[in-house]
């Protein structure tokens, strides 16, 4: 029988996709969840700043695509901005 057992390097690569397709996306929740002072924004500016970052400094395209996200957790386009 063939064996099925994966290496190291393709787990590595799920995590890293996966983890660079959750964080992204996990700021509306944080956001939100600080609106609702669920918790502090100091923590979402620490934890969920380089998402920030990386929204000024894209094309507007993808701040577009964005926006779309975060108005489906019914946030204004401006929030990501500490």
């Amino acid at each position: 029988m063939k064996n099925l057992r994966r290496s190291f390097g393709f787990w590595a690569a799920v995590v890293i996709v996966i983890g660079g397709t959750l964080y992204p996306l996990s700021i509306a929740p944080a956001i939100w969840l600080g609106e609702y002072k669920i918790i502090p924004f100091e923590v979402v500016y620490t934890v969920w700043g380089p998402v920030n970052d990386a929204y000024a400094r894209s094309p507007q395209p993808v701040r577009a695509a964005f926006d779309w996200y975060l108005s489906l957790w019914g946030l204004p386009a401006d929030v990501p901005a500490p």
